[in-house]
C-alpha cells in the first residue's frame, strides 16, 4: 500500500528545500552531469557529501548549479539516448520547477517535456527488464517514473505501488528523522493533543496500534502518554522500522502493509484502545478499506485519531491540452508526489463505517517550501451504541 523509495540519494534535501515528505527520493543526477562530460561512460559523478557542499555554497552558487542542471541532462541525453537515468532525473527536476513557477509562461512547456522524459525512462527501463529479469524496483524506477508521470499529468492513480513508497522510505531512514526539523514538524504531537481532548484518562489505554510508524516519532509521543500500554508497530518499511526499534518505544514492530496487518490482526481477535496514523495517510489513495479495518479492530468506545493533508485549490490550466486534475473522487495526488484527501470524503467514510466524530480541527501539520502545509487531525470513536458494524467492502459507498 504504502511502501516505496527509490535508492536515489538525498542531496535533494539541502539543495531544493524540500523533504522526503513532499517528493521523491533522488538527487537528480549527483550534479551527475559529471557523466556526460569528456570521460563518457567511465567518469565518476560528484558525491552526495560534495552536493551537500555545494547545496552549503553561496546562493549564487546553488542558482548557477540548479539552472545549469537541464543544459548538461538534454546534452546527456542526445549523446547517450539510452541512459538509464537522465530522462528520469530531467523529469523530476522540471516537476520540481512546475512547483516552484506555476504561473510561469514556460510551465507548460516544461510540463510537456518533463512527461516525455518519464515516458520514455519507462521505455528504457521496460527494454532493460526484458534482457535481464532479475533487475529489481531500485534499480530500474519503474514504480518511481510511473509515480511521477501522474504528478506531472496531474492524475491520481488507483493505489501508490507500494515498492515505490517502500524504497523511498528505506532510503530516507538514516536522514529522516533530521530533515524534520527544518520543516516545523508536529502532527505526532497534534495527534497526542486530540488524544488527550478525547480521552479522560489516557494512561489507562491498553493496546495501541500506530500504522505507519516510521522511524518511531509517534511511538514516542505514545509511550510517554500511556507508559504501560503494550505499543504495536507497523510499517512497509524495514529500515525506518530499524529506527524506530532503537528508541525502544514499541513492544512489538511488524514490517507489512497496514491493511494485510489489520486484517491480520482483526482474524487473532486481539481489539486496541486506540490506533494512529500520523502522516500516514498521504500515500494511500482510497480509505475506505483502512477505515472498515480500523473499526474492526477497536474496541467499543476505542479512538482512531490521524492526520490528513488538505487538498491544494486546483489551477486552471492556461494550455487547452494541459489535463485538469480529477477532483471527483475526494482525494487527489499533490503536486509533492503525495495525496490529500477532502474533508467531505472523510467525513462521508466516518458515516459509512459507524464512527462518532469526537474532534475535527483544522491545523498547520509542516512547512514545505517556506509555505505551511495544511490538514486536519481527526479523533473518532467506535461509539458503543453502534450496533451495525461498518459495511464490507463489497457494498459500494458515494464518492
Amino acid at each position: 500500500m504504502w511502501d516505496a523509495r527509490t535508492p536515489f540519494l538525498a542531496g535533494e534535501v539541502a539543495i531544493c528545500g524540500q523533504a522526503p515528505l513532499s517528493m521523491f527520493a533522488s538527487v537528480l543526477l549527483p550534479l551527475a552531469v559529471a557523466a556526460e562530460g569528456s570521460a563518457g561512460a567511465g567518469a565518476t559523478c560528484r558525491r552526495p557529501e560534495t552536493e551537500a557542499a555545494c547545496a552549503g555554497a553561496p546562493g549564487g552558487a546553488v542558482k548557477a548549479c540548479k539552472h545549469h542542471m537541464p543544459v548538461r541532462l538534454r546534452r546527456l541525453m542526445r549523446r547517450k539516448p539510452w541512459h538509464k537515468r537522465a530522462f528520469l532525473d530531467l523529469a523530476e527536476l522540471l516537476q520540481r520547477r512546475l512547483r516552484q513557477h506555476r504561473s510561469d509562461n514556460k510551465s507548460n512547456k516544461w510540463r510537456r517535456e518533463a512527461a516525455a522524459a518519464c515516458k520514455r525512462h519507462l521505455e528504457i527501463a521496460e527494454a532493460r527488464k526484458r534482457k535481464m529479469p532479475h533487475l529489481t524496483e531500485r534499480t530500474l524506477r519503474v514504480d518511481l517514473a510511473k509515480h511521477l508521470l501522474c504528478v506531472i499529468e496531474q492524475q491520481t492513480p488507483a493505489e501508490i505501488a507500494a515498492t515505490y513508497v517502500t524504497s523511498l522510505f528505506d532510503h530516507y531512514a538514516d536522514c529522516f528523522d533530521a530533515s524534520l526539523e527544518s520543516l516545523s514538524y508536529q502532527v505526532p504531537q497534534l495527534l497526542v493533543q486530540a488524544i488527550r481532548w478525547s480521552q479522560e484518562e489516557p494512561c489507562h489505554l491498553r493496546r495501541i496500534l500506530d500504522l505507519g510508524a516510521g522511524t518511531g516519532n509517534m511511538g514516542e509521543q505514545l509511550r510517554d502518554l500511556s507508559p504501560r500500554a503494550h505499543l504495536q508497530a507497523v510499517d512497509l518499511s524495514a529500515q525506518m522500522l530499524q529506527k524506530a526499534e532503537a528508541k525502544s518505544c514499541y513492544d512489538e514492530l511488524h514490517c507489512s502493509d497496514l491493511a494485510e496487518h489489520l486484517m491480520a490482526s482483526e482474524r487473532s481477535g486481539l481489539l486496541f484502545d486506540l490506533i494512529t496514523a500520523a502522516d500516514v495517510f498521504g500515500y494511500v489513495t482510497d480509505l475506505s478499506a483502512i477505515f472498515r479495518l480500523v473499526f474492526q479492530n477497536l474496541e467499543s468506545g476505542g479512538l482512531f485519531v490521524f492526520s490528513t493533508e488538505e487538498p491544494t485549490q486546483p489551477e486552471e490550466p492556461e494550455d487547452p491540452e494541459e489535463p485538469e486534475p480529477d477532483v471527483s473522487l475526494g482525494y487527489k495526488l499533490q503536486a509533492s508526489g503525495r495525496v490529500a484527501h477532502s474533508h467531505s470524503y472523510i467525513l462521508s467514510l466516518v458515516h459509512d463505517c459507524k464512527f462518532q466524530v469526537l474532534r475535527d480541527t483544522r491545523c498547520e501539520l509542516r512547512f514545505e517550501d517556506g509555505h505551511p502545509v495544511l490538514g486536519r487531525v481527526f479523533s473518532l470513536t467506535k461509539s458503543p451504541s453502534a450496533q451495525r458494524q461498518c459495511p464490507s467492502q463489497h457494498e459500494g459507498r458515494a464518492g
